[in-house]
């Protein structure tokens, strides 16, 4: 797998300035905190892109605190999103001065503004103190830098402590993966051509460290040995597919403040209709990158179902359609599209005309033992379309379950349109 390390190099950064009040000059005062030692802040940016939509870029603005650079945010003009957060800190006790400058790095989409800024500090020993402390920060990928390719778009953490004790895991959204799973595999299995990653996880009792971890090439899962900027691990994104190395350096950095999420009873991908924005963005890639048409198809003439699966020796797939209009295959014809882990899992099957009905289909799972009985339990919850926009449209679907053995389920009514 080819890795990709940024070259070391010095950049001289624009003086250009947006800060936080609404932006009146090009020069407006920096903002101001007062923290206590150890403490973070969250910083918002509240963005115009009015006169900058369909402008598939992306703009940047370099975040220094006291004069030093820290890292930058990357913004998506025209694709619906307002407001950007950046995590600051650990900041030393006393009072600082937060400025943000556009980035050199990127090229400033034109019509792109940030109307306003502020700052929330967030003190040592509070309730989320621990959550964003170990915020991983994300070193951007090389060849990626000055491009609207494979951009961080969203980072979440799963809350696994009981009693102060247990697992924190952070994971990010990423608009796609130059690299690995081809588009129609990636609707096919998981739903989306986003790429969602585990970056890293800690096993923490009460704000002591036992172990960590971060995902790293070819998906292993190693132990971190790089460097921290206080407890945050620093790690980069080097692969073509958005793998991570605790080594290396990057010409920019992003930390962005993780939202706890609880995916119990919820796919990782639902965590992209929690940011609606996404998808819209999601189809500008991949127009950017000419691949509907040659790879996959417009992705709002797909629809995504969502289930929970118990499999056995099995795998499952999605028929949508009717027996006088026909049948659509969420795996195309092929085996290996099948989804074949448990857990609640997105499904995405190309059906451009409305689907009257859908079916699940159990298959046997290529290797597995000899004299083994395939089963599947599934539980479906929601089926829905893209908008004209891109965004999520209604449930078209009543929640309910079966299981089969081999073949496929009975037919399961939609209100498609």
């Amino acid at each position: 797998m080819r890795v990709i390390l940024a070259a070391l190099l010095l950049v001289t950064l624009g003086v250009s300035r947006q800060t936080g009040r609404a932006a009146q000059s090009n020069e407006p005062e920096p903002l101001t905190v007062s923290t206590a030692a150890s403490d973070h802040v969250v910083l918002e940016l509240h963005v115009d892109d009015r006169a900058a939509r369909d402008v598939a870029a992306v703009g940047a603005v370099v975040v220094k605190v006291d004069g030093l650079e820290k890292q930058s945010v990357l913004m998506t003009p025209g694709t619906g999103r307002t407001s950007y957060n950046a995590l600051v800190g650990p900041l030393s006790a006393g009072t600082h001065q937060i400025t943000l400058e556009r980035s050199t790095l990127w090229p400033w989409p034109e019509g792109l503004g940030v109307a306003r800024t502020s700052a929330r500090v967030m003190p040592a020993g509070s309730p989320d103190s621990v959550v964003l402390s170990h915020a991983p920060s994300l070193g951007i990928r090389a060849d990626t830098i000055g491009s609207a390719s494979d951009i961080p778009l969203v980072m979440y953490v799963e809350d696994e402590r009981r009693d102060g004790r247990g697992w924190i895991r952070y994971s990010v959204i990423i608009s796609h993966e130059d690299g690995g799973t081809p588009a129609p595999a990636l609707m096919a299995r998981w739903g989306r051509t986003t790429d969602i990653e585990l970056i890293y996880e800690a096993e923490l009792d009460g704000t002591r460290l036992v172990q960590d971890r971060f995902q790293g090439p070819d998906h292993e899962i190693r132990a971190f040995a790089g460097p921290r900027e206080g407890q945050h691990p620093v790690l980069l994104i080097a692969t073509l597919n958005n793998m991570f190395i605790d080594r290396g350096r990057s010409l920019t950095s992003v930390r962005m403040v993780p939202r706890t999420v609880n995916l119990d009873r919820r796919t990782r991908e639902s965590v992209m209709d929690d940011n609606p924005w996404i998808y819209p963005l999601m189809a500008r890639e991949l127009v950017a990158e000419k691949r509907i048409g040659t790879q996959i198809e417009d992705p709002r003439t797909f629809l995504y179902v969502e289930a929970g699966l118990a499999l056995e020796h099995a795998a499952v797939s999605v028929h949508v359609g009717s027996d006088a209009g026909g049948w659509k295959d969420s795996t195309r014809g092929r085996a290996d599209l099948a989804v074949n882990r448990d857990g609640w899992v997105r499904i995405a099957v190309h059906a451009p005309t409305a689907a009257a009905t859908l079916k699940w289909e159990c298959r046997a799972l290529a290797g597995a033992p000899a004299g083994a009985v395939p089963r599947c339990r599934i539980e479906w919850g929601r089926v829905f379309r893209l908008g004209p926009d891109y965004l999520p449209g209604e449930n078209i679907i009543s929640p309910g379950s079966v299981q089969l053995g081999v073949g496929l389920s009975d037919a399961i009514a939609l209100h498609d349109r």
